[in-house]
């Protein structure tokens, strides 16, 4: 599947934020798997699952605030995906809206 440049972003009117992610697809027939790089760490994607064009998948990061587990859900069309986000942590909670594009050329020369 390849590498994806996803994005989360806050809805709340007075703070405003985003936090970018790369997340790493490989499928093999019916099993996929992958990893997350949030803030230059890296994190192996959990309960990865593909059926027709929805995707989800789960992965545990700390990015500064203590492990937050962050859950994905959403579509897959052509290069780009879409959908909702819950992260969930010690101090951080929230349901968000994310968007992924496939990571450009130059960015994928090492999966071959």
């Amino acid at each position: 599947m390849g590498a994806f440049e996803a994005l989360t972003n806050s809805s709340h009117r007075l703070c405003r934020w985003y936090l970018t992610y790369t997340v790493t697809l490989a499928q093999t027939f019916q099993v996929a798997s992958g990893s997350a790089t949030v803030s230059g760490r890296v994190a192996p994607l959990q309960n990865v699952k593909l059926l027709g064009d929805e995707i989800s998948f789960s992965f545990s990061a700390d990015w500064g605030e203590g492990l937050v587990k962050h859950e994905f859900k959403g579509r897959v069309d052509g290069d780009s995906m879409s959908g909702s986000a819950a992260l969930s942590g010690s101090r951080t909670q929230g349901q968000y809206d994310w968007s992924a594009m496939r990571a450009p050329l130059v960015s994928r020369l090492g999966e071959r």
